[in-house]
């Protein structure tokens, strides 16, 4: 009697430490396996998350991919093509997650627009070793890139392509490229990239590159010259602590006429700006160079002073202290000479209104 009483006090304590213990772990969600091609208006909801590509996965034109907040999507080796509409906007508290593959926006997919809050859009979402391609105007803002590539392509026609890049934090992990622009019109803005061998790629390429933290890279930005005009906007960033701080290369001659003003270019390993082969001169004046000592500054700057057959990079005048604006103020000078102008004009109206009073 008092074996049989013992063992059934073992079996319940067992029973209740059991239960505790299921009870602690909580149930975990099966994944929602998807593949194939989505024709009509799809939402993949937090409930039915995480959603696992067993295949690829198309959205056909005129049809809309949502994802929710908190949704969880493993794409694996897989890929989702987006010809119509694809909208995944997270939240501060609830991220929408990716991981492996490749989300390609094609030439079809719906561009963005911010009137209507139509269009193609990715906001607060984690992604972790995903390519991002987009020959489409599409927003990819306030988003976490680990080992990831995002790349906007174009036709070459300025006007076609105008992705909107901003505020995103990319880190690369030692991977060849954070964000390479080719042929396109992308607006890349207040992005903080660092960890890749080349940070920024712009690839004949017209985009607007503007108040990014560019750092701890091989290359910051890359200017690459290959076909068309090459004519991007260099403008308000900050490129620091990478080995080169803008590198130009090229493929073939081609007209070339970057903007290069108000960033802070300096404390990169090599040089802050390098020209490798590159014949053309290039005006990089109005930037903080971290020193006032022109000697310093053009022994960071690989031109013609190195190499004749190369450019020459005019650096003077600079900015004589870091920008901390956003848009910078233009130099008092030009102020001066427009209030002189101004000031001028005004008397001479006066002068021939006086006359013209006393006749």
């Amino acid at each position: 009697m008092v074996k049989l009483f013992a063992r059934l006090v073992f079996v319940t304590l067992v029973s209740v430490l059991v239960l505790g213990a299921v009870t602690n772990i909580g149930v975990v969600q099966a994944a929602t396996e998807v593949s194939g091609v989505i024709a009509s208006d799809t939402t993949w909801t937090q409930a039915n998350s995480p959603y696992s590509l067993t295949g690829p996965v198309g959205v056909s034109e005129g049809v809309t991919l949502t994802i929710e907040p908190g949704v969880t999507v493993n794409l694996n080796s897989h890929f989702i093509q987006v010809n119509g509409t694809l909208q995944a906007q997270g939240t501060e508290t609830e991220q929408i997650q990716f991981s492996g593959g490749e989300i390609d926006f094609t030439e079809y997919s719906s561009d963005w627009d911010e009137q209507t809050g139509n269009g193609c859009i990715i906001e607060q979402a984690i992604f972790t070793s995903t390519t991002v391609d987009m020959r489409s105007s599409t927003k990819i803002c306030d988003n976490s890139f680990t080992d990831c590539l995002i790349r906007p392509i174009g036709t070459g026609d300025p006007n076609d392509v105008s992705p909107i890049i901003a505020n995103n934090t990319l880190n690369g992990e030692g991977r060849s490229y954070g964000i390479i622009s080719a042929y396109s019109s992308a607006n890349i803005t207040q992005n903080t990239v660092t960890g890749y061998e080349n940070g920024l790629q712009l690839k004949s390429d017209t985009s607007v590159v503007q108040g990014n933290y560019i750092t701890n890279n091989d290359v910051g930005v890359h200017v690459y010259l290959f076909q068309g005009t090459v004519a991007p906007i260099i403008k308000n960033n900050t490129i620091i602590g990478n080995d080169d701080g803008i590198y130009v290369s090229k493929v073939m001659t081609v007209p070339f006429s970057p903007t290069i003003v108000y960033n802070d270019i300096h404390s990169n390993t090599n040089y802050n700006i390098n020209l490798d082969a590159i014949p053309y001169d290039i005006n990089a004046t109005y930037n903080w160079w971290g020193t006032t000592n022109t000697t310093e500054i053009g022994q960071k700057i690989y031109d013609s002073n190195e190499d004749f057959t190369l450019g020459t990079v005019t650096f003077d005048p600079f900015l004589t202290e870091q920008n901390t604006d956003i848009t910078p103020e233009f130099p008092a000078w030009i102020f001066l000479s427009l209030l002189l102008t101004i000031t001028m004009f005004a008397v001479i109206c006066k002068r021939r209104y006086l006359d013209t009073k006393s006749d």
